[in-house]
């Protein structure tokens, strides 16, 4: 990273470098400037992997500086990282798995995402070879020219001309950031967003955009607040951003919703369930409702048998599937050697009976058969959060702590943990609090985006299962189910809220669980 007086910008490139997965990497960073700044605050850092080299400001190029960084680069791979952009946590890892599984010596991105904050613009750039992306082998690294621009482009021909090269479409790893000091002027970036591929430049959609990006990249809350306010919103401190509470849909919404529920040994849970569901006053005609039951031990599917009838009176459509899957637990659902098994099951558990019972309805409502109690209008205030993907709190009692701890919003610094040390079986486990913040300490925050999201209620628009959106049964980012199904959601493009004042209640019915991955299995 080649860096000059602009230490706010540096920083942030910094932040990126600490999220990156890829385990084995070191940072060196040339500055030929006079500010004092960015060498004070990597030594606040104290991180070995980051080396600062300052240089006498002597009037060097760009591409001076740039083979001064490669020449002090003691990896067999360099890695190009300016010092304005922001980079996805996964680049590194990514790009670097495509050259080793391929044989490539180096690897650039098809396409990049570009973003113009003060135009409150986001796109996804046409296909080049994007200089700025470039990893390679560093024998293979021809010199930079002694060009004070553009220096980058020479030397990515060269090594698409004499290397064995990759290219991968995946714009989301890199995001080119016009801030109006860039090395090219507006009118450079202008041209890129006029052969854009995909851009975002309504309001909402450009605000949502930008929600989505920020659960991955270090976006300050001011430019968000500037997406959702526009030019004169003042900036927000590092709580997440406070929007009152949306109304309840009226009455005259009334689109067709799904309620989908696993059920595994519920027969105890599933009279209260179906009490439940009656005190809902959207309208029944309204409302599909799809079970799943399998690897029960008790009455549940004699209990189902008897009750379809009914339901299928009282329901616009219903639709029962069995199919057993072989999960009996020995000790207690919550421990940590078991969570990948069974979360695994589960997400399989969900996406069967979504690919069973979904048809026509616009959205789907999840619901755990061991959720107590709900208001009557929980249909219609969930739409009226007017979001893709929206959950409730779920409480163990109303007013109480939190139950569902697969809902939570990460803390500012999380990206500077070590999470590594919470991995098990491929899936993150750490303990309760760890980074994360949950519903009960955002009360009365309105309508506040989350992180991740749990499955005991969880409403998703139907499109988005439609376009591919699943909850993963293996390890997705280090996530699974329905955490994984936030991050899934994420990577293409959707954010999800949560509403932290709108409470649903599941008891504790076993002990309290040790870690956050512990939503007991219906």
């Amino acid at each position: 990273m080649v860096t000059k007086d602009r230490s706010a910008t540096a920083r942030r490139a910094i932040r990126c470098f600490l999220t990156q997965t890829y385990p084995n990497l070191e940072l060196v960073v040339v500055e030929d400037g006079t500010d004092d700044a960015l060498a004070q605050h990597i030594r606040d850092l104290g991180d070995p992997r980051i080396r600062h080299h300052r240089l006498p400001p002597e009037g060097r190029t760009l591409g001076e500086l740039r083979n001064e960084a490669v020449d002090r680069a003691t990896g067999p791979y360099v890695c190009q990282w300016d010092d304005d952009d922001l980079y996805d946590p996964e680049r590194v890892e990514t790009q670097m798995a495509a050259i080793l599984a391929l044989g490539a010596e180096a690897c650039f991105l098809a396409r990049e995402r570009l973003w113009w904050p003060a135009r409150r613009k986001l796109a996804v750039s046409c296909a080049r070879v994007w200089e700025g992306s470039m990893v390679c082998a560093k024998d293979r690294l021809p010199r930079y020219p002694a060009q004070r621009r553009g220096e980058d482009t020479p030397v990515a021909e060269g090594v698409v001309r004499n290397c064995r090269v990759v290219s991968m479409d995946a714009p989301e790893l890199y995001t080119y950031v016009c801030h109006g000091n860039n090395t090219f002027n507006e009118s450079h970036f202008a041209e890129h967003f006029a052969v854009a591929t995909e851009i975002w430049a309504e309001p909402g959609a450009y605000a949502e955009r930008l929600l989505a990006m920020a659960t991955r990249l270090p976006i300050e809350p001011g430019d968000i607040a500037h997406a959702e306010s526009g030019p004169a919103a003042a900036r927000t401190s590092g709580r997440p951003q406070a929007v009152v509470e949306p109304a309840a849909a009226p009455a005259s919404e009334r689109p067709l919703v799904l309620v989908l529920t696993p059920l595994k040994d519920a027969s105890a849970f599933l009279p209260g369930y179906l009490d439940s569901l009656r005190t809902l006053d959207y309208p029944r005609e309204a409302i599909s409702l799809g079970l799943l039951e399998g690897d029960s031990k008790d009455t549940t599917p004699e209990l189902l048998q008897q009750v379809l009838p009914r339901l299928e009176a009282e329901y616009r459509r219903v639709t029962l599937v069995r199919r057993d899957y072989g999960l009996q637990l020995a000790g207690p659902r919550w421990e940590a050697g078991i969570q990948r098994r069974r979360r695994s099951v589960l997400a399989k558990v969900r996406n069967q009976l979504l690919s069973r019972a979904l048809l026509d309805e616009e959205w789907v409502l999840w619901l755990d058969v061991d959720v107590t109690d709900y208001p009557a209008d929980l249909v219609q205030r969930l739409l009226g959060a007017r979001k893709d993907i929206v959950v409730p709190h779920c409480a163990t009692a109303p007013g109480g702590p939190t139950y569902d701890l697969n809902t939570f919003v990460l803390q500012p610094r999380a990206g500077t943990l070590n999470w590594s040390q919470w991995l098990r079986d491929g899936i993150l486990q750490p303990p309760k609090g760890f980074g994360r913040t949950y519903l009960d300490e955002l009360r009365g925050h309105g309508l506040v985006r989350v992180d991740s999201v749990g499955g005991t209620a969880l409403l998703v628009r139907a499109d988005l299962h439609r376009d591919g959106l699943i909850f993963p049964p293996f390890p997705y980012q280090h996530l699974i189910e329905t955490e994984g199904l936030a991050a899934m959601a994420r990577d293409m493009g959707t954010a999800c809220w949560a509403l932290p004042d709108l409470e649903v209640v599941h008891p504790h019915h076993v002990p309290e669980p040790a870690h956050a991955g512990a939503t007991p299995l219906p």
